[in-house]
């Protein structure tokens, strides 16, 4: 029995490639083009990577750079503010220190209310200051020739709550209050009286400015009282004059004087006593106020009439002890203020018991208003 076996058809192209040429199978173009091409193909792969890691670490490099340079400005920044926030602390232990200064010491507050002493000349107008000034200044003074100021305190007081201090407002403390009459004492020529309304102006606004309160001048006009007796003089006549009144007058409606209030003395009242004798005060104030009211009643259309009264004076400038009044004059000048501002409790501890002014001249006239 005979076996046959059969052998395939190789036709793989290697073995084709092995069987039909000489050249060695792995320098064959089918193998090396697909090999180089690989090869290839890698290197630039391998190129293209490196060169964006480059770039990536360029970058990296750039911003690590930036962030040393912002930590070290940091840290120089942090070193300056713990240095500030120590200078700080300092401050603020002054501050602190100066805080409690301010707190226990108090402020001063010092308001003057404006006082015109009107009249013809030898009137007493300097001698009134003169009682107002006693025992500070015992000086003999000699008629008034020009505008004269000073000023007379009359009244302190402790405000019930503290108010902030005027170096720092966060800081509360007592204010002590001095309550001052500023007094002008205007010569007794009728020619020089164009200064009384300019100062009653400006003082206006100033007080009205400090106080902040609807406050005026207070005008004290002074009258010779023996004239009651021996009749009105001509000096009395040409001083109160109807251009005086009128002039103020236009300046009050157009509210640029305000007029706190009105007091008439009636000076030298020892001489109009030693010219009716037998008659009481009372008697002699009336014969006052009927011989002198009719020269000073444009002033009842200028102010209210409860701003209105009248005191009797005696005033020796070379006698103090024996002169009367000056005190009464006095507290009716400072009254409005201090009640204003203390309290009319504080006002009425103004006057000597008993001796306050009288209001008859208002009470003769209602029309006022």
């Amino acid at each position: 029995m005979v076996m046959t076996i059969h052998v395939p058809d190789v036709t793989h192209p290697l073995l084709n490639l092995a069987a039909s040429s000489s050249t060695p199978w792995y320098l064959s173009n089918e193998l090396i083009g697909p090999v180089v091409g690989a090869l290839v193909g890698a290197a630039l792969t391998f190129f293209l990577a490196r060169g964006g890691l480059n770039r990536e670490n360029s970058l990296l490099k750039t911003r690590a750079d930036n962030l040393q340079s912002e930590r070290d400005k940091a840290r120089s920044e942090l070193r300056a503010a713990r240095a500030e926030v120590g200078a700080l602390r300092k401050v603020e232990t002054k501050y602190t220190e100066v805080k409690k200064i301010l707190g226990d010491s108090s402020v001063v507050k010092d308001y003057d209310q404006p006082v015109l002493l009107l009249g013809p000349r030898n009137v007493g107008k300097t001698s009134l200051v003169t009682q107002w000034h006693a025992p500070w200044n015992s000086d003999t003074l000699e008629s008034t020739r020009r505008l004269l100021t000073s000023t007379v305190p009359v009244f302190d007081y402790t405000q019930p709550d503290a108010a902030p201090h005027f170096a720092d407002a966060d800081v509360l403390t007592k204010v002590h209050v001095h309550l001052k009459v500023k007094v002008h004492d205007f010569p007794g020529e009728p020619h020089l009286q164009h200064e009384v309304a300019k100062v009653a102006r400006s003082e206006t606004k100033r007080l009205r400015e400090e106080t902040r309160k609807a406050l005026g001048v207070v005008l004290v006009c002074m009258f010779d009282a023996e004239e009651a007796a021996t009749g009105v003089s001509s000096e009395t006549k040409r001083y109160y004059n109807g251009e005086f009144f009128s002039h103020l007058r236009g300046f009050v409606i157009n509210e640029a004087i305000g007029i706190e209030r009105l007091v008439v003395v009636f000076n030298k009242f020892d001489l109009l006593r030693a010219k009716m004798p037998g008659q009481p005060d009372d008697a002699l104030i009336n014969e006052c106020i009927t011989t002198f009211d009719p020269i000073i009643e444009p002033f009842h259309y200028m102010c209210n009439s409860e701003r209105v009264c009248e005191t009797i004076t005696v005033l020796d400038r070379d006698k103090l002890r024996l002169s009367q009044g000056a005190s009464v004059v006095l507290g009716e000048a400072a009254r409005g203020l201090v009640t204003t501002m203390a309290g009319p409790t504080s006002a009425a501890g103004l006057f000597p018991e008993g001796s306050q002014a009288t209001r008859r001249m208002a009470a003769r006239y209602p029309r006022v208003s």
